[in-house]
C-alpha cells in the first residue's frame, strides 16, 4: 500500500541540497558515493536486492543530490515489495534531476522513472489521495513534469478526460519539449481525438523532424510530406506601373527665365 505526501518532497529536496552543499568540499564523500553505487549495481545484477538497496542508501547518504542513486534505489525497493519507499525514491529522483544540466539532459531516466512512478501510484489502493496531493503540488509549482506524471496516472486508470487536461497543462508550461508533445499527440491519437492529435503531432514534428514515430503517425492521419514541409514561398517584386503615353523616366530640363 502506497502513501506519500508530495508536500514533504520539497523539504526532502531542501535537506538533500543542504547536506550536499555542506559536504561538497570533500572529494572522499563523492568517491565513497560512487563506490557504493558500483557495489549496488553489482549486487542488483546478482539479484541481491536487499543488499543493493542498502548500498544505494549509503551512496545517497554520501551524495544526497544524485538523482541516479534515487532511481536505482527505487528499483531495488520495488523488487523488495517496499512500494511506499519506491514512490519516495522515484519522486525525489525526478525532483533532483532538474537541478543540474546533466540531469535535465537525461531524458532516459526521466522517461523510465516517470513510467515506474505512474504505474505504482495508479495501482495503489490509495491512489486518489496520492493524486490529489500531486495535483496540489503541480498547481503550486506549475511543474510540467508533475502534470505529465498526472497524465500518465490518469491514462493508466482509464480517465481520458483528466489525462488530456493534465497533458494540456504540461505542454502549456513546456511548449518546447518535443518528447512531451509527442507523448501527448500519440495519446490523443490512441483515444481517437484525431483533429487535436494532428495539430499536436505537427507541433512535435516541427520540434523534431527526424522522429520517425511522429512522421508515421502523421502519415496515418493523412498528412502528406508536402503538408509537413511545404515548398518555400518566394516573394517577387511587383511589375512597374505603366507609364502614361509620351511620358519618360527622364527628369524635365530646367532653363533659366528670360532677362
Amino acid at each position: 500500500m502506497i502513501r506519500f505526501n508530495y508536500r514533504t518532497l520539497g523539504l526532502a529536496l531542501g535537506i538533500a541540497a543542504g547536506v550536499f552543499v555542506a559536504g561538497c568540499g570533500s572529494d572522499s564523500m563523492m568517491t565513497y558515493s560512487q563506490d557504493f553505487k558500483r557495489q549496488g549495481i553489482r549486487d542488483f545484477n546478482d539479484a541481491q536486492y536487499v543488499k543493493a538497496a542498502g548500498d544505494f542508501q549509503a551512496a545517497a547518504k554520501q551524495n544526497p543530490a544524485d538523482y541516479q542513486t534515487q532511481y536505482y534505489l527505487g528499483i531495488c525497493q520495488e523488487q523488495n515489495g517496499e512500494y511506499h519507499q519506491a514512490v519516495q525514491a522515484y519522486s525525489l529522483c525526478l525532483k533532483l534531476r532538474v537541478t543540474t544540466p546533466a540531469g535535465r539532459a537525461d531524458q532516459a531516466v526521466r522517461e523510465k522513472c516517470t513510467a515506474r512512478l505512474a504505474r505504482l501510484i495508479a495501482g495503489s489502493d490509495l491512489a486518489d489521495p496520492e493524486i490529489n496531493s500531486l495535483q496540489a503540488q503541480a498547481d503550486a509549482d506549475h511543474s510540467p513534469d508533475d502534470y505529465r506524471l498526472l497524465a500518465r496516472i490518469f491514462a493508466i486508470r482509464g480517465d481520458a478526460d483528466s489525462a488530456v487536461v493534465s497533458y494540456r497543462k504540461a505542454t502549456s508550461y513546456a511548449d518546447d519539449d518535443a518528447s512531451l508533445m509527442k507523448e501527448y499527440g500519440l495519446y490523443l491519437l490512441k483515444i481517437n481525438q484525431t483533429t487535436e492529435a494532428t495539430k499536436v503531432l505537427k507541433d512535435a514534428y516541427h520540434m523534431q523532424p527526424a522522429d520517425r514515430e511522429v512522421v508515421a503517425a502523421l502519415h496515418g492521419l493523412g498528412v502528406t510530406d508536402d503538408q509537413l514541409d511545404p515548398s518555400p514561398v518566394h516573394l517577387q517584386e511587383p511589375p512597374a506601373p505603366a507609364q502614361p503615353a509620351g511620358a519618360t523616366d527622364m527628369q524635365p530640363s530646367i532653363t533659366a527665365p528670360p532677362n
